[in-house]
């Protein structure tokens, strides 16, 4: 398929036909970035104009729609890609296109040829542009120790606000850079933290703003800066709970591991580690529940020895038992099966399938029959693992 939509955007190039180049260009943003990002590389080497300056356009979408923590995979995609003509002299001739110039010089500085690399570079240090400084930023690790050491310094240039909001869209990117060997050296997080300190008014705007984005790496950095730097104002509550119930769980992921961190003010955190605690995610309920157990709070802990999630119930109790709680969970979790509360009858049922005896079954075997399907479920597991061990 995406040969396919290469296919139909050089045909169209070629036609000098607008409308079926951006219909194309439509199509590879719905592809694997990747993949689309490396297929388009070639189409930028071109003889033809019309050619060159629709891949540019491509890949400037490609690259826009692309999570942010999917940059070093495109790097690599795009390095792997056999000699196509991308010399220093070819991205000194994509600097000057009016369409696409950002996203053509973003692949060209990712090709293996060292001076096209540096060349690429140079021609996007003048793009105050978010692409622009994801490219930098992945130049922080290039083999080549002089362009990473030339990409650290453009970075450490920018340092006037009017970059703050292509910093922040690239904040996914720059948190990774402790991950790798190279990127690691620089101090470009301790940077971007400057900045958003020294430009208050325009930090708080350029944050909330990217606490909405399509990337939710960028929505899950924005929402924790803007916690860490501005706890103290009602919209940072409210941006932490809207990212406590964010669809996609790295955004709720990043919010909980923040509140659990304890750098927040310590009513903010207790006022939001409910939330926690009931979401969907196992993992973003155990980082609550450890926050539970530094405050030794037993009730609390009691309640999570019947959680749904196996892991979690064994920490629970471990927890439980570090701060002086025993108790008879068997007996508990049978007189659970009299709620009407679904997620209570999951856990008891759950807990029953560690701690539960054979005898029991006669006061699970009804739930086989319960208008949730969950909750069936779960009697059916639990009954085979206690008929098993009889």
């Amino acid at each position: 398929m995406l040969r396919t939509w290469i296919a139909r955007l050089d045909d169209a190039a070629r036609d000098d036909d607008d409308a079926r180049i951006q219909a194309a260009i439509t199509e590879l943003t719905h592809a694997s970035p990747t993949q689309a990002a490396a297929s388009l590389v070639p189409g930028l080497g071109d003889p033809s104009p019309l050619v060159v300056e629709a891949s540019a356009r491509a890949a400037e979408a490609v690259l826009r729609s692309a999570r942010r923590r999917s940059w070093w995979a495109i790097d690599r995609a795009a390095r792997t890609v056999e000699r196509v003509g991308l010399t220093p002299d070819r991205v000194s001739l994509l600097a000057h296109l009016e369409r696409g110039r950002v996203g053509a010089l973003a692949l060209a500085a990712m090709q293996r040829n060292g001076w096209t690399r540096a060349r690429a570079l140079a021609a996007l240090d003048a793009e105050v542009d978010e692409l622009a400084v994801c490219v930098l930023v992945t130049r922080l690790n290039d083999p080549v120790a002089e362009i990473a050491t030339e990409a650290d310094r453009l970075l450490h240039g920018k340092r006037g606000s009017e970059w703050l909001v292509a910093l922040i869209a690239a904040l996914p990117l720059i948190e990774t850079t402790s991950d790798t060997v190279r990127a690691s050296r620089s101090e470009l997080a301790g940077q971007v933290q400057a900045l958003l300190r020294d430009h208050p008014r325009r930090a708080w705007t350029a944050l909330a703003r990217a606490t909405k984005a399509v990337d939710a790496d960028v929505r899950a950095a924005a929402i924790v800066r803007l916690a860490r730097n501005f706890p103290e104002r009602e919209e940072a509550r409210r941006a932490l709970e809207s990212g406590l119930v964010d669809l996609d769980p790295r955004v709720r992921r990043g919010v909980a591991e923040l509140i659990a961190s304890g750098q927040l003010p310590k009513d903010l955190a207790d006022t939001l580690l409910s939330r926690l605690e009931l979401d969907r995610s196992p993992a973003i309920r155990l980082l609550g529940l450890r926050w539970r157990r530094k405050q030794a709070d037993a009730e609390a802990l009691l309640r999570a020895c019947f959680d749904r999630n196996a892991s979690l119930r064994h920490y629970a109790r471990r927890y439980s038992r570090g701060v002086g709680v025993t108790t008879d969970y068997r007996s508990l979790a049978l007189e659970r099966l009299a709620s009407m509360h679904r997620t209570e009858l999951v856990g008891a049922l759950a807990t029953l399938s560690d701690v539960g005896r054979a005898e029991d079954c006669k006061q699970i075997e009804p739930l086989t029959q319960h208008p949730s399907r969950q909750v069936r479920d779960e009697a059916r597991r639990t009954l085979a693992l206690l008929r098993a061990s009889r």
